[in-house]
């Protein structure tokens, strides 16, 4: 046995529940888990208990035998073992489990009450908790009820179930009607408003009673919380609507719209109730919007009898209470509230199938009908029910009668001033005087806007006239021209005729006073709008415009002029230096010819008579010898001097004059010598200019590597050959001597290789350098004498 509920409970916070006396057969009692409590484990004691004739007394979770000697357990010994706190960890664990279990049953176990879902918050019911409900049906349609347990009722959606796949099939749900007995098992969903069932099975009991209907006040009607509820309600009915799948009845509740909405076989079965003072009876169920809100009160119901009339309605629609159409709501201590009033007046402004506007006098109402003959100009009588939602009363629902025909009253030019002013009351007892609410004026102003729809046609001309900005409304539909189209153009100037509805605000006023917030017009016809004046050609879009184009043009004008100014001035700068190039090239020549034509002449004068001395001397050994070495040194520095001569010389700046002088200094190097020099093919080399300091390095090259050739390759053909690839020029003399290691080479014999690379880096080419023992060497020098360079690479 285990005593439940537990000594303490979480609805109790922990503390110890009352005693509990059990009357148990001795036989019940053997085996039995006895709880014990914390202060009983320390302290060893009992409860006083008897147990004669196998009675036992269970107080505060512990029971025991009334004879028998008591558990002890001295707290000497367990304090000094330590042994109490495990004890006490065990018990709370196991009472914790032991409460959240019965939690867990409880959750587990279906709510059967219909009051008890209800009143779930959204956030419980959107857990989706188990129900197991029994009522009778108060509404079926289209697999959809209402169910009442006798106290309250609930919404049971089977097609949002069968949808979610709790339901295989919601046949049978379509085969209910009112008051069917029925038992549902399913879960609760939270709903777009109030919570509802999703059935998940259904079991038909029997057929019944319906319960009896409530009577409840409006507020709490428009409060919303009599969601599903089985109500009655009188009111008076002003409208019927057959739709394909119910007839919706507009109804006035305490002066309040109500909706009813029949389902069922005989709902097109009613009997005239417009203008009937009628008892209703069917389930509520509000219309809301998307944020849970309600908006309007609506009845549902699919029983046969849902409709009672209590007061018929008159024989004859237009033999009801006839009022002046400028007394329409006026006050009369004999006036039937909510009933239809019957007036008359002329057409002056039809919208079709939306509503017209009846004139007489200076009075002036809108009428909300359906109809779609009525044409202005008819002189007709109105049987409509008054509606309030407007500033001013006007009526809907409304039917009509032709008596004949009359002239329509000419509109009144006004201007926005006095259409605001003509509802102004000048104090709180003065009833309002004559208006332009509804009749037709004549305005003029200035197109301001035109919104036009997909279809090409205006919406809306928004128009201004002095400080005020209206709207001006066409027909639906209407069959614009081209030439009314492209007319009406921003500043256009035109006056208008149509019917005037002035626009209040919605809000209740503390002092009565409800000043106007502005005002729209209706045209009849795209006729109504007449242009005066076509707009300025000399408008303030088109003075932005050329203003703009003249600032764009002056911009242009500045930026060209400092375009202007930044090519002269590179064309100056470009000329100076080609001016300054020119003089340095005419003074190079000028060196270069000095130099040829004085000290060229000389050294070659001195070494004639060098060699002149020699042949006189040819018998003195050393004389001769001594003759021929100056004469030698004269050679070599006549040939250094034509080498000056050739960099200094500006006729030589160009690529097909470095191919030359590469050949030539090859050729004259190699005589005297033992190796012979070979030259390849000698391709068309094309005229680029070469600065002097790029021809200086290329020639420092080639000397450098005709030299080495001359004095380490031991060859005997040497062979300098020339190519030109796309903008790459190449220099390669290859010879066929016994090659060397560059990098022993470079060690061994100093920096030549190295400065060859250098100069080559400076020209912004590079050095190939291959050799073999037994394949001589070649060497290739490239490079690009058109790609520009920095200055650091010069």
């Amino acid at each position: 046995m285990e005593c439940w509920p537990p000594p303490w409970t979480a609805n109790e916070n922990l503390r110890p529940a009352r005693p509990i006396t059990a009357t148990l057969r001795t036989a019940d009692v053997q085996g039995a888990r006895v709880l014990l409590n914390p202060r009983q484990l320390l302290t060893g004691t009992k409860n006083e208990g008897d147990m004669t004739s196998g009675q036992i007394n269970v107080a505060r979770g512990v029971g025991r035998p009334k004879s028998g000697t008591p558990v002890r357990f001295p707290r000497i010994v367990l304090g000094w073992l330590g042994l109490w706190w495990p004890l006490v960890l065990t018990f709370m664990t196991v009472s914790v489990r032991l409460m959240a279990a019965d939690g867990a049953t409880a959750s587990a176990a279906p709510i059967t009450r219909i009051d008890e879902i209800r009143r779930l918050p959204r956030e419980r019911a959107a857990m989706e908790p188990r129900v197991s409900v029994t009522g009778v049906c108060t509404y079926a349609a289209a697999g959809e009820l209402m169910l009442h347990d006798g106290k309250e009722g609930i919404w049971v959606s089977s097609c949002t179930s069968y949808s979610r796949g709790l339901l295989a099939h919601n046949d049978a749900f379509h085969a209910l009607r009112p008051g069917d007995l029925v038992s549902i098992d399913g879960r609760v969903d939270p709903g777009g408003y109030a919570p509802q069932i999703l059935p998940e099975a259904l079991r038909v009991t029997g057929h019944g009673p319906l319960p009896p209907p409530l009577r409840l006040p409006v507020e709490r009607l428009l409060a919303g919380s009599e969601d599903g509820q089985w109500i009655e309600v009188e009111g008076v009915a002003q409208s019927v609507e057959h739709l394909a799948d119910r007839t919706v009845c507009s109804l006035v509740v305490d002066g309040l719209p109500c909706l009813l909405a029949l389902s069922g076989e005989r709902r097109r079965e009613l009997p005239d109730i417009v203008d009937a003072k009628v008892l209703v009876r069917g389930n509520y169920a509000p219309d809301f919007n998307t944020r849970a809100e309600v908006l309007s009160m609506k009845i549902i119901s699919s029983i046969s009898d849902a409709v009672k009339v209590l007061e018929p309605p008159p024989a004859d629609a237009f033999g009801g209470t006839r009022v002046p159409l400028d007394r329409l709501c006026a006050f009369s201590p004999d006036s039937k509230s909510f009933h239809r009033r019957v007036t008359s007046g002329v057409v002056t402004f039809v919208r079709p199938g939306e509503f017209f506007i009846i004139s007489h006098g200076t009075a002036n109402v809108r009428v909300d009908s359906a109809e779609t003959s009525v044409a202005p100009g008819w002189d007709v009588d109105v049987a409509g029910f008054v509606d309030t939602r407007h500033h001013f009363a006007a009526l809907h629902h409304a039917i009509i009668r032709k008596r004949g025909e009359s002239p329509l009253p000419p509109p009144t030019p006004v201007t926005p001033e006095v259409l605001m002013q003509s509802v102004s009351r000048g104090n709180l007892s003065a009833p309002a005087g004559g208006d332009f609410g509804g009749r037709l004026v004549t305005i003029r102003g200035r197109v301001s806007r035109v919104d036009w729809n997909s279809s090409a046609l205006p919406k809306a001309i928004w128009l201004e006239a002095g400080e005020h900005r209206f709207a001006v409304l066409l027909p639906a539909g209407v069959d614009l021209s081209e030439t009314a189209r492209r007319s009406w153009k921003q500043d256009t100037e035109v006056d208008l005729t149509g019917a005037c509805e002035i626009e209040f605000r919605n809000t209740p006023d503390p002092l009565g006073l409800y000043p106007p917030t502005g005002f729209h017009l209706w045209l009849r016809s795209p006729g109504d709008l007449r242009v005066v004046r076509e707009p300025p050609w000399w408008t303030p879009a088109k003075y932005l415009i050329a203003l703009s184009l003249a600032l764009g043009a002056l911009a242009l004008i500045v930026a060209w002029n400092w375009t202007l100014r930044r090519r002269v001035r590179t064309q100056t700068a470009m000329i100076g230096r080609q001016l300054q190039q020119a003089a340095v090239q005419d003074e190079r020549a000028r060196i270069a010819c000095d130099m040829h034509d004085e000290i060229g002449g000389k050294l070659a004068r001195l070494s004639l008579i060098g060699e002149i001395t020699a042949n006189e001397l040819a018998g003195e050994a050393a004389a001769g010898a001594r003759v021929r070495e100056i004469t030698r040194g004269v050679r070599e520095a006549a040939g250094g001097l034509e080498q000056i001569i050739w960099s200094v010389d500006p006729r030589h700046d160009t690529l097909e004059g470095v191919a030359h002088r590469v050949c030539q200094y090859a050729e004259e190097y190699f005589t005297d010598t033992p190796i012979r020099c070979h030259f390849g093919s000698f391709p068309d080399v094309p005229r680029i200019a070469v600065p002097p300091d790029d021809r200086a390095n290329v020639m420092a090259v080639v000397r450098e590597a005709l030299a080495n050739v001359l004095k380490h390759s031991a060859a005997s053909n040497v062979t300098v050959t020339l190519d030109v690839s796309g903008e790459q020029f190449a220099i390669r003399v290859a010879d066929d001597g016994r090659g060397f290691d560059p990098d022993a080479a470079a060690q061994a014999r100093g920096n030549g290789i190295a400065n060859m690379r250098a100069r080559m880096r400076k020209l912004g080419g590079d050095l190939c350098l291959e050799t073999s023992p037994a394949g001589g060497t070649r060497l290739t020098l490239r490079w690009n004498p058109r790609a520009p360079r920095s200055e650091n690479d010069r």
